[in-house]
C-alpha cells in the first residue's frame, strides 16, 4: 500500500550510505560508543531505524539538552512526547561525515545544559529563601515582588521630594479626606 511507497521515498532520500544496512549499523555502533562520554546513557539497543534514545543525566532537562545541541547546530527531539521522559531521540541515519561531525557537540551541549540547570537551581534556592523572609508571595513572584519594590522605592523618593509647582505647595499638608471634604463644600 501507501506505506510501503512512504518507505521507498524516504529510503530514497538518504545519503548512498545510509541506504546500505552495514553502513546504518556502523553509524549506529559510532553514535553509541559516543554516549557515555557525554554523559548519556542507551536506553535500549535500538534493532532497526534510524535513531536511538539516550537517557540524561538526573541534573539535566530534556529542553536545556535538546535547545542546547540545537545551538550547537545539532537536531534531536525530546523523549516525553515518544513516551520516555528524561531522555532525547538522536538520529544515526545520515552521513558519516554530518554524524562525525555532530559528535563533540553532544558533549558541548551536556556541559551547557548543566550551567542551566545549575543556574535554575541557585535562583530557586534564593526565591525559596525570599519566600521564607516574606519578600515574595511564592516562587513565582519574584517580578511581582522587584515590581513593587521599584514602586515602594519611587514612592519613597516622591514623598521625599520637595513639591516644585504652586498647586502642590497648595495641597502639602491636606489629607486626602480634606482635599475632598473641600470639593464638597464649594
Amino acid at each position: 500500500g501507501s506505506g510501503g511507497a512512504l518507505v521507498q521515498m524516504l529510503a530514497a532520500a538518504l545519503p548512498a550510505e545510509a541506504q546500505n544496512l552495514e553502513g546504518l549499523r556502523r553509524r549506529r555502533q559510532i553514535l553509541m560508543e559516543a554516549l557515555p562520554s557525554a554523559g548519556l546513557e542507551l536506553v535500549a539497543q535500538p534493532q532497526a531505524g534510524g535513531h536511538l534514545l539516550a537517557r540524561l543525566p538526573e541534573d539535566v532537562t530534556e529542553s536545556a539538552y535538546c535547545q542546547a545541541l540545537s545551538d550547537e547546530g545539532v537536531d534531536v527531539e525530546a523523549g516525553t512526547p515518544l513516551g520516555c521522559p528524561g531522555c532525547v531521540r538522536l538520529a544515526f541515519a545520515q552521513a558519516f561525515d554530518i554524524l562525525e561531525d555532530s559528535l563533540p557537540a553532544l558533549e558541548v551541549a551536556m556541559k551547557a545544559a548543566r550551567k542551566k540547570g545549575q543556574f535554575r537551581k541557585m535562583v530557586a534556592k534564593k526565591m525559596n529563601v525570599l519566600h521564607k523572609l516574606g519578600k515574595i508571595g511564592s516562587a513565582g513572584n519574584l517580578q511581582r515582588a522587584k515590581e513593587e519594590e521599584e514602586a515602594n522605592e519611587a514612592a519613597r523618593k516622591a514623598a521625599e521630594a520637595e513639591p516644585k509647582d504652586e498647586y502642590r505647595l497648595i495641597f502639602k499638608d491636606l489629607s486626602l479626606q480634606e482635599i475632598n471634604q473641600e470639593e464638597f463644600d464649594e
